[in-house]
């Protein structure tokens, strides 16, 4: 839990002028009540918080700064509260506590009074005597404080997520973000390797297993790809290195236009091998056209194959990493796929 304590104001010094606290109606009280409990139980009774402070003095350290510092400590302890389970949000924990605002809050003045003394061996247990009132107002502000960080609904989440996406400075940072929020499948768009992300975030297992099964994806046992093998990007050596470097046709002979004028006809489900083999013609023409992938990924979805076209819409995202009907597809894809995981994190993505 991050806390911030804003302010710290301790009155040590015995009080007398308020009616309410006095030094000798604190032991008064403190006789009473103390008889059976423990020295170190913090006890409440009649506008009074009593409580054992333990200090010590180093060397070349000042007493009352020790004392102080002890007392300070044992306020803060009393105001805080634990830290409340966040039950509605939709990220794995390690990105929630960051998303999450700072309890800020304040440490009220307090008045305060010594009402036992003891010291045993240089260690200091004293009782302390605080005015309840103000202590009690700055716990519950701690708790109304803790409330504030469930965050209800989607909106205010998404705008958490941007707000610290802004702060992500590295690539790795970037990497990082996506396997917390959940779509680690970003990071094989954006030209990671799997070995930079296999490290796997509490919380991120069946994202990173969701991403095994694409990358483990054979083009040999797919309905469109077997067929049409000159269309994968990287499944011919046109160089020393092993890159697929096609040699460019500017002219597809109308394939793309072909491929759009049937997609827009009304029966084209019943043919849509056609729209198929037109895309194949044009993509290996030139492969470089985010557009044509798009389009390659949309029929293979809407023909029951999601996972081949993932692997196109993935390929139209590389091309054009801002094109959304990209990164819809590629969500779109993998929930039809059954890969959730990413399915989820991408719709996330996609509100960024």
């Amino acid at each position: 839990m991050k806390v911030v304590i804003a302010c710290f104001g301790v009155c040590l010094a015995l009080v007398v002028e308020a009616a309410a606290f006095t030094p000798a109606e604190a032991r008064r009280v403190y006789g009473l009540i103390a008889t059976n409990a423990s020295a170190s139980t913090v006890l409440e009774a009649d506008g009074f918080v009593f409580m054992e402070i333990k200090w010590s003095v180093g060397e070349g350290e000042e007493p009352d700064e020790c004392e102080l510092s002890a007392v300070q400590d044992a306020l803060e302890a009393y105001i805080a509260v634990p830290q409340t389970p966040v039950v509605n949000s939709p990220f794995v924990p390690a990105l929630t506590d960051w998303l999450l605002p700072e309890v800020t809050y304040q440490m009220p003045n307090v008045k305060s009074a010594v009402v036992k003394k003891n010291e045993i061996a240089g260690v200091h247990r004293d009782v302390y005597a605080f005015e309840a009132a103000p202590l009690k107002a700055a716990r519950a502000n701690a708790v109304r404080q803790q409330e504030k960080r469930q965050m209800k609904d989607k909106a205010a989440w998404c705008e958490a997520l941007r707000k610290y996406a802004r702060t992500l400075k590295t690539e790795n940072d970037w990497r990082q973000f996506y396997v917390m929020l959940g779509c680690p499948i970003v990071n094989l768009v954006k030209g990671a390797q799997a070995r930079d992300f296999g490290k796997s975030v509490k919380g991120c297992e069946k994202g990173l297993a969701e991403l095994g099964v694409i990358t483990s994806w054979n083009p040999e046992q797919s309905f469109f790809y077997s067929t049409h093998k000159g269309v994968l990007w990287g499944d011919r050596v046109a160089s020393a290195n092993s890159i697929f470097y096609p040699l460019l046709q500017l002219d597809d002979g109308g394939a793309f236009a072909r491929a759009k004028e049937l997609t827009k006809k009304k029966d084209w489900q019943k043919r849509p091998q056609m729209i198929l083999d037109e895309l194949a013609k044009t993509i290996i023409a030139n492969p470089y056209v985010a557009e044509k992938w798009i389009y390659l990924g949309g029929v293979l979805l809407k023909t029951g194959h999601p996972l081949e076209g993932l692997i196109a819409y993935i390929q139209g995202a590389k091309f054009d990493e801002k094109n959304r009907d990209a990164w819809t597809g590629i969500m779109c894809c993998c929930e039809a796929a059954g890969l959730m995981e990413n399915a989820s994190g991408l719709s996330w993505f996609l509100k960024l």
